[in-house]
């Protein structure tokens, strides 16, 4: 279970994941949510404001449009959903990069039970997709390259749905106060190209665009946009 986090309300919930690439769903991400109405009482956590991320709404590239009809709220991050923050193409299961030494942007950080996530999602059509979010407090597990990765290769060795394919890594977005990341992924026997951006903000959260979309996607800079909005949003900027 996760609870919802507003302030000093807390509902607590159910989280339902996005399952493994198929042509009707995108691979996980920790997009769609849905809730119950039991209310409990908890202090509200210092730090980023993550309930001000639907301020990144207004930009969502044109064509995609949020479809969920729950409210978006800070949620606690159960231990069933700790090995999903940040994952790039494993959905939390266990996967092999080459270069080895490029892990760590495959999954840049860490996050404990009962950390405050929240995340939003815009379709267009049924199977274009994005999605941005934000968690604190994280860890940094290991340092991230800082250069090199330019093209990497990846297995899933999952027996239920095992992947594979590349990423290429690209120059993201400048921001104050956080170290960046951008890739573009493609799954092997996928038609749909993914992006991952993401900002480790000092002072320990993270914030991630993540997306499945044609092909011809014009990913800059309106993805580049999209994270910044987003970071500044949760900075209360």
């Amino acid at each position: 279970m996760l609870t919802l986090r507003s302030g000093a309300v807390v509902l607590t919930c159910a989280l339902v994941m996005c399952g493994c690439a198929t042509e009707d769903e995108p691979r996980d991400t920790g997009m769609g949510e849905t809730r119950s109405s039991v209310v409990v009482t908890t202090p509200a956590r210092p730090g980023l404001d993550l309930s001000r991320i639907t301020e990144a709404m207004p930009a969502l590239p044109s064509g995609f449009v949020r479809t969920e009809k729950q409210p978006i709220v800070p949620l606690e991050l159960a231990d069933r959903f700790v090995d999903r923050v940040s994952t790039v193409v494993s959905y939390g299961r266990p996967f092999v990069v080459e270069p080895a030494t490029c892990r760590p942007l495959l999954k840049p950080v860490d996050a404990a039970v009962g950390a405050d996530t929240i995340r939003f999602r815009g379709d267009r059509g049924r199977k274009e997709m994005i999605s941005v979010g934000a968690t604190q407090p994280v860890t940094i597990p290991q340092p991230i390259p800082a250069t090199g990765c330019d093209r990497m290769s990846f297995q899933v060795p999952d027996d239920g749905h095992p992947m594979s394919g590349t990423v290429d890594r690209f120059a993201p977005p400048p921001i104050e106060g956080a170290e960046t990341i951008a890739l573009r992924v493609l799954v092997d026997d996928s038609p749909y190209t993914e992006y991952h951006y993401a900002a480790i903000l000092d002072g320990g959260g993270f914030v991630d665009v993540h997306t499945r979309v044609d092909p011809a996607f014009a990913a800059e800079p309106a993805l580049s946009d999209l994270l910044v909005t987003a970071v500044d949003a949760v900075r209360g900027r």
